[in-house]
């Protein structure tokens, strides 16, 4: 078992444990008012910091999806599943790939690559970056127009804002820069 394997089966079980352990139980009632804000963006009602973190978390999922997919062919795991469930369970959907995940070897005969024109890498560079640009914006935004007390209270008092907030910290500073490395190395 590799090194990058190792680490994350840690973050993962670290994850796990912070989500099942030590993060608050759940209030229905702040769930839903939770959730209902921000997909609603209803800054009066909910901080918009929280808001900003919740939308980034629909973004990520396909900046993810725009590393994984055109490597789909290199791996033993169907990546589809796992893209489709990171909209709803985000680092917890893509860290099971990433550690379960065997680089196929093939001979050379029997490489069956899918070509890639100019055309297409180009939109795969521009897409990763307009999201990336995206989720840099909401996050300014979110640190800019929201209030660190009231993100942090609800950090302690909700499970929804917790476990967002764990998520996103392994997406953004885990995932996408592993993805962003292996990317570029290979």
């Amino acid at each position: 078992m590799n090194k990058t394997r190792l680490f994350f089966i840690f973050i993962f079980s670290l994850f796990l444990l912070e989500i099942f352990l030590f993060s608050p139980q759940i209030n229905k009632e702040l769930f839903s008012n939770i959730l209902w804000n921000s997909l609603t963006w209803d800054s009066k009602k909910l901080d918009f910091s929280i808001i900003c973190i919740f939308n980034s978390l629909g973004l990520i999922p396909i900046v993810i999806g725009c590393y994984l997919i055109p490597e789909r062919q290199r791996f033993n795991l169907k990546v589809w599943p796992f893209f489709i469930a990171s909209f709803f369970f985000g680092a917890g959907s893509i860290l099971p790939y990433l550690i379960f995940r065997k680089e196929i070897i093939h001979q050379e005969s029997q490489t069956k690559e899918v070509p890639k024109t100019l055309k297409s890498l180009i939109f795969i560079k521009f897409m990763k970056g307009l999201l990336l640009f995206l989720i840099a914006l909401l996050v300014f935004l979110g640190f800019f127009y929201g209030n660190y007390s009231i993100y942090i209270e609800l950090f302690k008092q909700s499970k929804l804002v917790h476990v967002m907030t764990i998520d996103f910290l392994i997406l953004m500073f885990i995932i996408l820069p592993y993805l962003i490395f292996t990317e570029s190395s290979n």
